[in-house]
């Protein structure tokens, strides 16, 4: 395990911090159910979301926490916000803080936004005064100028998470709590989001981040620690930590489907077709680790339940953040296919010289009849694959390119 030292003037300080949660492994559903068992006993398991976690964070440091889902990131955010009190260990957090944990938390549905922003603004430490002051400022970040009128219960869940943000992200904190904040809005407003981060970053506050999103990670950190189930598993520079979490997470994600190694979030189509079994291979190798500039070659097997008619195969490959990054179909190459029959198969194949930025991607996959919209079957993030090396770049792509430098200008 690597861990820092403590320093007399770090901006919060852990140590030994431990935390669990009683759990009830059945609760009974109707009243019926308890009137008739009054005394029955309910068994409870133990869940330990915090164990023995110590490190600390220095002044004007952005410190990214992260780790899979039940790790431990949010209860430990919660505990360094002092919503949760911990069974045992130290929790010191010097200056004020504004926790972006539970965006939206007061909010009157039947209220307009400024009646919101001020309640909002009061519990988070703002007089009245001090918010009306920066009220414009807020609803202008928000961009919801032409709804300040409208109440909060015909708001979009985007639009009251983009008010909530905007609200918290006036107060004056000198320790900043960021909870996956990142995910919110769209792609405007998660610029204005970094840009507001680079900013606090600039007037030295002290920013701890919890994030899945490792280029985010690498962007915006100095230092990051990696949890896993309740302890730290390592602390360091973020490239390393951003490789560490890539690299336990693909494990982890084998050793739970070790046929197909692959994810499945989302599917469409009239169900004409079926994919199945998509590898990433390089160097003849099945992999999921593929290192910069190497080639790879992405396949997927196609079983056909119903007739089709020269289908169009095609996948599309997926950045981190979501930007799409690369893709192709036979429609766009102009490959003619064959008909298939039922209980056909094909396997699509796509090599791909890999001038992919080092990061973490997914694949989807499809097959659509002859016009290239109607789906017989798609399958979002099917797969995922990640290309490491250095430098990280910040970039999806890294293109070959000669950079030259010329002396001797216009006199």
């Amino acid at each position: 395990m690597v861990t820092g030292a403590e320093t007399p003037s770090a901006a919060i300080i852990v140590e030994n911090l431990h935390k669990s949660f009683r759990v009830p492994q059945h609760r009974p559903a109707t009243l019926k159910e308890r009137a008739l068992h009054p005394f029955r006993r309910i068994p409870y398991v133990d869940l330990d979301a915090a164990r023995g976690i110590s490190f600390d964070v220095a002044p004007g440091e952005f410190f990214g926490i992260v780790g899979r889902n039940g790790s431990g990131k949010s209860t430990l955010l919660k505990l360094l916000a002092g919503i949760y009190r911990p069974d045992s260990g130290r929790v010191d957090v010097r200056g004020r803080v504004s926790p972006f944990i539970e965006l939206g938390v007061g909010f009157n549905t039947e209220l307009p936004a400024k009646d919101n922003v001020v309640i909002n603004g009061t519990l988070l430490g703002l007089s009245r005064a001090e918010i009306l002051r920066r009220y414009d400022e807020i609803i202008d970040f928000a961009g919801l100028e032409e709804f300040t009128e409208l109440k909060l219960k015909n708001y979009s869940s985007g639009m009251l998470v983009r008010l909530a943000f905007s609200t918290a992200i006036r107060v004056d904190a000198d320790v900043v709590l960021l909870d996956e904040v990142l995910a919110v809005g769209d792609a405007g407003f998660q610029e204005k989001c970094f840009e507001a981060f680079r900013q606090m970053k600039r007037d030295g506050k002290t920013i701890v981040f919890v994030t899945h999103a490792m280029d985010s990670v690498r962007r915006f950190c100095d230092r990051a620690m990696l949890l896993e189930r309740g302890e730290v598993a390592a602390i360091g520079g973020p490239e390393e930590i951003a490789e560490l979490y890539r690299d336990t997470a693909i494990a982890e994600q084998a050793a739970a489907a070790p046929e197909q190694g692959t994810t499945e979030t989302s599917r469409h189509g009239d169900g004409a077709a079926e994919i199945r079994d998509i590898r990433v291979s390089s160097g003849g190798a099945e992999t999921q680790i593929v290192a910069k500039h190497e080639p790879l070659e992405i396949s997927f097997e196609v079983e056909f339940k119903r007739p089709m008619q020269a289908p169009v195969f095609g996948l599309s490959v997926l950045s981190e953040s979501g930007a799409m990054t690369f893709s192709t179909n036979t429609l766009w190459e102009r490959i003619e296919t064959a008909d298939f029959d039922a209980g056909d198969r094909a396997v699509v194949r796509v090599s791909v010289e890999s001038y992919f930025g080092v990061g973490a991607f997914t694949v989807t996959a499809g097959v659509a009849y002859q016009d290239g919209v109607h789906m017989a079957d798609l399958r979002q993030d099917l797969g995922s694959f990640s290309i490491s090396g250095e430098p990280w770049t910040g970039a999806v792509a890294d293109m070959p390119h000669e950079l030259r430098i010329e002396t001797g200008g216009r006199s």
